[in-house]
Formats: structure tokens, C-alpha cells, sequence
């Protein structure tokens, strides 16, 4: 027979087992969330970059070019293995005969807008 002593230690355990059983699925949540929030974070940085920064720097440039030309090498973005993962995809195509892909199959800078309305003809 178990004593109180044990079943109380028992207890204990399986309601700190009970716990942790749902943290992994806590976590992963968490690392989404965070996830989703970093990737907007990135399209508001990108666009304020764009829409303000890149225009001022415009009126920078009539007293002092240099600095414009700076900060464009600046905003280019350099990514080595996307540029080493495409040179593989087109050698891959050109292995295979076919056409690299055109810009209208590339994917865009920013998401595009919905396509599922229908087109309204204006007469």
C-alpha cells in the first residue's frame, strides 16, 4: 500500500509534468507571434525608408552628391546566398533547356493587392 507521503509526492510531480506538457506549444506560439511581428516591423521600416528617408536624401544630393551615392550603396542590400541560391536555379534551367524565369514571375518587393475582386467594366 502507498502511503500518504508518496501520493502526495506523486501528485506533485504529475501536476508539474501537467504543466510543462503544454510548453513547447507556448513557445512555438510565441516565436510565431514574434515572428509576425518582426516581419511588419521590416515592411514599416522598408517603407518609411522609401517614402521619406529616399526623398530627403534626394534634396541632400544637390548640395553634396557624394553622400547621395553613399547612401545608396548603403540601401542596396546585399544578400550572398540568395544570390548563390539563384545562380543555382538558373543553372538548373539552363541544364534543363528551359528559359530563366521573367520578372513577372519573380516575386514583388511589397505583397500585391488581392486579385479575387472582380474586374467591373466602367461603360
Amino acid at each position: 500500500m502507498l502511503s500518504d507521503e508518496l501520493i502526495t509526492e506523486l501528485r506533485t510531480a504529475i501536476d508539474g509534468l501537467t504543466e510543462l506538457i503544454g510548453e513547447p506549444r507556448k513557445t512555438i506560439i510565441s516565436r510565431k507571434i514574434l515572428g509576425q511581428s518582426l516581419s511588419l516591423l521590416f515592411i514599416k521600416t522598408d517603407r518609411m525608408l522609401r517614402e521619406k528617408l529616399d526623398n530627403l536624401m534626394l534634396f541632400a544630393a544637390k548640395d553634396n552628391p557624394e553622400l547621395l551615392s553613399k547612401y545608396q550603396f548603403s540601401r542596396m542590400i546585399v544578400d550572398i546566398s540568395a544570390t548563390h541560391q539563384q545562380k543555382e536555379m538558373d543553372d538548373s534551367i539552363e541544364d534543363e533547356g528551359t528559359s530563366p524565369p521573367t520578372s513577372s514571375n519573380k516575386l514583388p518587393d511589397e505583397e500585391a493587392p488581392p486579385t479575387d475582386t472582380p474586374d467591373v467594366d466602367e461603360d
